[in-house]
């Protein structure tokens, strides 16, 4: 790889970490306050009401992957004109795509939300009035889609951490508009979301036309071939894309008719602390991403592969560093953050972690199968192993099974599915499966296994609070860090740190 691309990755994976560190703390501190504005039940209902839309959005899902791989695969070969053609077939697939999931919602999402969730008949219409402002939030963040997969392909990834941040501070706005508002706070929390996104898809709109010489709406660029290229590509990702959907907003879905809007409002936190810590990690792989991608479209398949061992085992490595002290002090995070912790909230937290530092080892052997296009047997295989875990988990929690079944059944086939993907990468890129176990899995397991060790010992240590919660941090760090410079790094990687830690001394000491 080019010494040029190794300074994009980091400069834009840099930008994007800073940004995160900012998002964290804002964005948790936003879901405290909205909790406690809205209350248990009605955030549980928003959070399963704002879950069915999403369910809906499953074409959009699909269509966003093909939108981000044509884009960024047309600039790998630098054909201006083609790319052209591509934004605009796609900007006009959107529009089409936000037509026909809002009929959708309109009819199946109004008769599911009145007739089968499980809402306290007092907050029946509030329930409606947030799908109604959800779902044309949904619209308009489908809309938003190329412009979006167009600053990524470009890398402009200050344009979209300013956004992100921007974003961020508009629903902290909210979250003290509401608690300040005396009338139904749940239904103006909606309305003000619908209202921030206008905003959001107004910017990203207006600086992408500004920019980019292909972001230039035609019509006769609109060829059919090209169409059914990118329409036959998302097609056979629709599947997993539903598959996908369906494995964390149906299991949503499926806890609030057992359980009730409460343990939905459990869920809705776990999962607001989780994405919190990926999303630093996500900003990782979304550096190396369109490399990635380009690496393939310039027939560079080595240099790809590489990206995809660095990526996955930095990936792991950072959200253990970052999880691993919130998975141990789960319960005391929690109580500090919130002033009412919902039942389920410690153990379901401490389950999504633990699968989302499985699931993140998947991130770039994806966008690697995306990039060859070769992408059908791959869909229907790995689609499979998505939504059977939520049968299973329908099944067992009709048997009596308890809430926490249908986090452990995720689990095991999100370890499942990573092998999938790995025989895949075998036959598509001839990735050997056997230096991706040793430069990645084991890896990962020589830092993640001792680390672990030592910080649970730390945790039965007979410390209580806030010393506890010090050490606990402090040794985890500490532990990771050590542990993934002598053992989760290569040689080379290891003398790259070197010398960046020389070069900085040097410049101290001589500016």
């Amino acid at each position: 790889m080019l010494s040029s691309d190794n300074k994009r990755i980091a400069q834009n994976a840099g930008m994007l970490y800073v940004r995160m560190l900012f998002l964290l703390f804002t964005t948790l501190y936003t879901s405290r306050v909205i909790l406690n504005s809205l209350g248990v039940v009605d955030y549980g209902i928003q959070n399963v009401v704002a879950g069915i839309i999403t369910l809906f959005s499953f074409l959009n899902a699909s269509m966003s992957t093909a939108t981000q791989r044509y884009l960024t695969f047309t600039l790998g070969t630098g054909d201006q004109e083609e790319l052209k053609r591509i934004f605009s077939t796609s900007f006009i697939i959107h529009i089409g795509i936000a037509l026909f999931l809002w009929a959708i919602a309109e009819s199946i999402g109004v008769w599911f939300v009145n007739h089968q969730l499980n809402v306290p008949p007092s907050r029946l219409e509030a329930a409606n009035w947030i799908f109604q402002f959800s779902m044309l939030s949904m619209a308009l963040t489908i809309v938003q889609v190329p412009f979006n997969a167009l600053l990524i392909a470009h890398e402009r990834m200050n344009i979209y951490a300013y956004m992100s941040i921007f974003e961020v501070l508009a629903k902290l706005f909210i979250a003290y508009a509401i608690s300040w508002f005396h009338g139904d706070r749940l239904i103006l929390y909606g309305f003000l979301l619908f209202i921030q996104t206008g905003i959001s898809i107004s910017i990203y709109v207006i600086y992408c036309s500004s920019n980019f010489e292909e972001c230039r709406i035609r019509l006769h660029y609109c060829q059919r071939n090209l169409f059914k290229q990118i329409t036959s590509f998302a097609g056979w990702n629709l599947f997993g894309s539903i598959a996908w959907i369906f494995k964390n907003q149906g299991g949503n879905i499926v806890l609030n008719l057992f359980f009730g809007p409460t343990v939905n409002a459990a869920y809705g936190i776990a999962f607001q602390v989780t994405n919190a810590i990926k999303n630093f990690v996500g900003n990782v792989q979304m550096a190396f991403n369109p490399q990635i991608t380009k690496k393939y479209a310039e027939n560079k398949q080595d240099q790809m592969i590489g990206l995809i061992f660095q990526s996955s085992k930095y990936s792991f490595l950072l959200l253990l560093f970052l999880s691993l002290p919130v998975f141990m002090q789960t319960d005391f995070i929690l109580h500090l953050w919130l002033k009412q912790v919902p039942d389920y909230a410690v153990v379901f937290t401490q389950l999504v972690i633990l699968e989302a530092l499985v699931d993140t080892l998947s991130g770039p052997m994806i966008t690697g199968l995306m990039a060859t296009g070769k992408i059908k047997m791959y869909q229907i295989i790995v689609g499979s192993l998505l939504i059977i875990p939520l049968g299973i988990s329908i099944v067992l929690l009709k048997l009596g099974f308890g809430a926490t079944t249908l986090f452990w059944v995720s689990i095991l086939f999100t370890c499942i599915s990573i092998v999938a993907r790995c025989l895949f990468g075998k036959l598509q890129f001839t990735l050997s499966v056997k230096r991706y176990m040793q430069l990645v899995i084991f890896r990962c397991a020589y830092v993640a296994i001792p680390s672990c060790l030592l910080t649970y010992f730390i945790t039965i240590s007979g410390l209580m609070g806030w010393p506890l919660f010090f050490v606990t941090g402090t040794c985890s760090s500490i532990s990771i860090l050590f542990f993934t410079y002598w053992l989760g790094l290569e040689q080379e990687e290891r003398l790259a740190i070197q010398n960046l830690l020389i070069k900085f001394v040097l410049k101290r000491k001589h500016p």
